[in-house]
């Protein structure tokens, strides 16, 4: 009999984790967008910390994580074979004497070495992605192709022309190349519109999903109502009491 009992009491419990995880996200959620009404809150104040808590706190035992498996296992296993892993574990210990006003100049050297490293190689891969790949595209075929092609081909041609013409500042151009800098100008505009529009609606995907995550089924959306009530509720109430506010919100 006490054995039904605790796997029902189990039972329970797991049961009870998804809702919980479902009450708490939404509180966080719509706790993050209640700096919408422009009411500086706790709830908002509780959403951020704590979200910003968690972040570290993951990413802290990741990195742990990350260490043990990858650095400190093959050291102690095969310290000889792993002469790297030694040195670029010392050099990451260098750099936490950034935190030390005395020894913080130590840090400059492991900085340095990685700064130009990473210098090296994205200076490599730069010519390549950023240059010599974007020159081949902008070489395309004017005939032999279907009319459309052709047609997209030129525009493409006279945008990428154009546009490079608008930073022509180190040369003096006439009045006969103007129209071509402004139509290069008009170029980048509509570029970083469709830039700014695409993260935009990338944007407002990520919303929809979180809504819809939060909205449905039947019980999540009354569960998301009462919480979202609860909260305006609590806002105006606090804003009707500016010093339990003030006491309430960290400073």
């Amino acid at each position: 009999m006490d054995g039904s009992e605790n796997s029902k009491e189990v039972t329970v419990l797991v049961d009870l984790i998804p809702l919980m995880i479902m009450v708490l996200g939404t509180i966080v959620t719509f706790g993050l967008y209640s700096i919408l009404t422009g009411v500086d809150n706790p709830i908002y104040a509780f959403a951020e910390y704590g979200y910003i808590g968690a972040a570290i706190g993951v990413l802290t035992i990741m990195a742990f994580t990350y260490l043990q498996q990858k650095v400190f296992s093959p050291i102690i296993s095969n310290p000889g074979g792993n002469f790297g892993l030694i040195v670029a574990l010392i050099l990451g210990l260098m750099v936490l004497t950034r935190v030390s006003p005395k020894y913080n100049y130590i840090a400059r050297i492991p900085i340095t070495i990685a700064i130009a490293v990473g210098v090296g190689i994205s200076t490599r891969t730069l010519i390549f992605t950023s240059i010599l790949t974007q020159i081949k595209a902008t070489i395309l075929p004017l005939w032999g192709i279907p009319p459309f092609q052709i047609l997209t081909n030129i525009l493409i041609l006279v945008f990428v022309l154009s546009s490079l013409s608008f930073f022509l500042y180190t040369i003096k151009t006439g009045e006969s190349m103007k129209p071509v800098s402004n139509l290069g100008r008009y170029v980048l505009y509509a570029g970083f519109g469709a830039l700014y529009a695409q993260t935009f609606m990338g944007r407002i995907g990520l919303f929809l999903g979180r809504m819809e995550t939060m909205l449905f089924p039947e019980q999540q959306f009354y569960t998301s109502l009462v919480i979202i009530v609860a909260i305006l509720a609590l806002i105006y109430y606090l804003n009707k009491n500016p010093a339990l506010m003030k006491k309430l919100i960290p400073s």
